[in-house]
């Protein structure tokens, strides 16, 4: 007996199966829990905004300032909350025409945070200034009719719960409140 011990060939390792199960069933688990999650998170619905009211501010000899009244609707069932609003508002320009023409009003920015609560909505108000000759012969149907159709354009940037630019674009009628201006 030479001192040379001799194996019966190549160990095996039995633990390898139960470490594959093992595996599988840590990955299973971990999709199990990762598609409960996802089912938890509630889906996003885009914020409505409309051009609610426009009332009158402050009015001189060759324009005034106008504030319009955006309401920001939350049709979700957690809050919103927004860092910035873009905006452009037109009114038509038509007076009685046969064709649309939309007469650019205000473009800006509001940089102040926005909060809408779950199924809330927000009211931002907007100041809008305005020379008589910008808006050309619209004012002439303000005036007449005490309102004008309007197109409202831009994005809302929400901020929370999603991180995500809302494009908006609506159109309609809206009133002109004058509840007693500031004279320039």
């Amino acid at each position: 007996m030479g001192g040379r011990t001799s194996f019966p060939g190549p160990i095996k390792d039995r633990t390898s199966g139960v470490h594959r199960a093992m595996k599988v069933t840590r990955t299973g688990w971990l999709l199990a829990g990762l598609a409960i999650l996802a089912g938890c998170i509630p889906k996003f619905y885009e914020p409505e905004l409309r051009l609610d009211a426009v009332r009158i501010g402050a009015l001189g000899l060759r324009g005034g300032t106008l504030y319009a009244l955006i309401v920001v609707a939350n049709p979700n069932s957690y809050e919103l909350r927004s860092a910035n609003l873009r905006y452009a508002i037109a009114m038509n320009d038509a007076a009685g025409e046969e064709r649309s023409r939309w007469l650019e009003v205000a473009t800006g920015s509001i940089d102040h945070e926005v909060r809408v609560a779950a199924g809330e909505s927000v009211t931002v108000e907007v100041p809008v200034d305005f020379s008589y000759a910008g808006i050309g012969g619209a004012i002439r149907t303000v005036l007449a009719t005490g309102s004008f159709e309007y197109r409202l354009t831009g994005d809302l940037r929400v901020t929370a719960p999603v991180r995500r630019s809302v494009p908006f674009r609506r159109s309609g009628r809206v009133d002109v409140a004058s509840t007693r201006p500031d004279l320039e």
